[in-house]
């Protein structure tokens, strides 16, 4: 057991005071001991940040959230909308483009996919359109109205919509902008909800230390540890599987391998503190619709009321650490005492995922993050003119020479063609992925 593990084992108060960092500083806050409510990822920390050590805290919200809607569209709407939507399709099938941006009378501009996409597994229903609204996936059938329970609207929410902007929060914007296109929403009906808790300062071999020495009990009927053979890495352990799944990981080394830094400064400003911290782990619980109808959750209202009894529930029944070696030959497994690290984790949790909400500040878009990017390809591109020989007496000139440049990479007109339409195409990606079809 490391230097973390030891502190936790020593400070098992599950009363500390908690803490909210804002970006202009930090205010102390009583604990929320109300039930109900739910996370969603409200600044800093998406819900809220609990202490547990003096160099320690905890954050945690929804990673991912998956849902449907029975939607009756409003006649007046339904029929121009539907044919916007196969028109600008059929387009997108008839060239090399995966996506295009369109304007939706009375709404908005909105990202469309070249293809729809089955919802529901092999057995599901094949939904037409694919469309990104803000970043946000939505699939969407062309009927009228949702019949014998089968949805024509489906938003999923996946971690990073859940980061920038919070789980719930996230749901009511979707929710609202669904409707403002122009329909009345019937049911609702939930079929994903990913619970994740965010560690700083402990480090998850503390947890695999542990877990290792046979020491938890689990209902789950299968676990094994992720370790690296070739890297000898140890990055945490899993227990369970669909629809119902545990995984604890190091959340620190999974974001450092991320190439994008959107995600990098969201994750430090929302879950870590505004800082890159020593050591991370995230426990996340991955619940599919047949878990969630177990504890009484039809609807995404539903989930954010008892969010807090199912996160104690599943660290408590669903698998757990304990504080010595199981005997499991002769099954005297309940009778084994929880470890105090794996305690604190079920209050600090409990209080995270009952906690209140409060409005998402969006993570500030660094004004200096594209004059950087900007300086450092044309340094790169001043490379390039060195190995040409190239000669410039006006600024105008390089502009003219870089142009040329990115217009003939490739050694063939076919390759410099694949080459400009390999970049587009990624381009068109990155844009979809980071939401830009809403400045809001």
């Amino acid at each position: 057991m490391d230097d973390n593990a030891a502190d936790w084992a020593t400070g098992t108060d599950a009363r500390r005071p908690e803490r909210r960092r804002r970006s202009q500083g930090e205010r102390e806050r009583s604990p929320n001991t109300e039930t109900g409510g739910s996370p969603s990822n409200t600044h800093p920390p998406n819900s809220h940040t609990v202490s547990f050590c003096d160099n320690g805290f905890a954050t945690g919200d929804f990673d991912w959230l998956e849902y449907s809607f029975g939607v009756k569209w409003h006649s007046s709407v339904h029929g121009v909308l539907m044919d916007l939507l196969n028109e600008s399709k059929a387009k997108l099938q008839e060239s090399t483009q995966e996506f295009g941006l369109i304007e939706v009378p009375d709404f908005g501009r909105v990202i469309i996919h070249r293809n729809g996409r089955r919802w529901g597994g092999a057995r599901g229903e094949q939904l037409e359109f694919k469309l990104s609204i803000d970043g946000t996936e939505v699939l969407m059938s062309g009927r009228l109205r949702a019949y014998k329970g089968k949805p024509n609207v489906v938003i999923c929410q996946s971690g990073r919509d859940c980061l920038l902007w919070g789980g719930r929060q996230r749901y009511e914007e979707m929710k609202l902008a669904v409707q403002a296109m122009g329909c009345d929403i019937e049911w609702e009906r939930i079929s994903r909800a990913d619970f994740a808790m965010d560690i700083v300062g402990l480090s998850v071999e503390s947890l695999q230390d542990i877990y290792e020495s046979d020491q938890f009990v689990t209902r789950c009927r299968t676990t094994d540890s992720f370790f690296n053979r070739v890297t000898r890495a140890r990055t945490g352990f899993y227990a369970g599987k669909s629809p119902c799944r545990l995984v604890a990981y190091d959340k620190l080394r999974e974001v450092q391998k991320k190439q994008g830094t959107e995600y990098i400064d969201a994750m430090r400003s929302r879950r870590w503190g505004d800082a890159i911290p020593s050591a991370a782990c995230r426990i996340e619980w991955q619940l599919r619709r047949a878990r969630l109808k177990e504890f009484g959750i039809q609807t995404p209202g539903d989930l954010f009321d008892r969010s807090g009894t199912v996160f104690r529930t599943l660290m408590s029944d669903q698998f757990r650490l304990t504080a010595k070696a199981v005997d499991r030959e002769n099954n005297n497994q309940q009778r084994a005492t929880m470890h105090p690290i794996w305690a604190e984790l079920i209050e600090i949790g409990t209080r995270i995922f009952t906690g209140k909400n409060s409005d998402l500040t969006p993570v500030p878009r660094g004004t200096t993050t594209p004059v950087i990017a900007l300086k450092t390809a044309r340094g790169h591109l001043k490379n390039v003119f060195y190995a040409r020989g190239r000669w410039f007496n006006t600024y105008a000139e390089v502009l003219e020479a870089a142009n040329q440049e990115l217009q003939q990479i490739g050694n063939t007109n076919a390759e410099i063609q694949a080459d400009q339409e390999s970049f587009l195409r990624d381009y068109q990606a990155g844009f979809v992925q980071r939401g830009l079809d809403n400045a809001a």
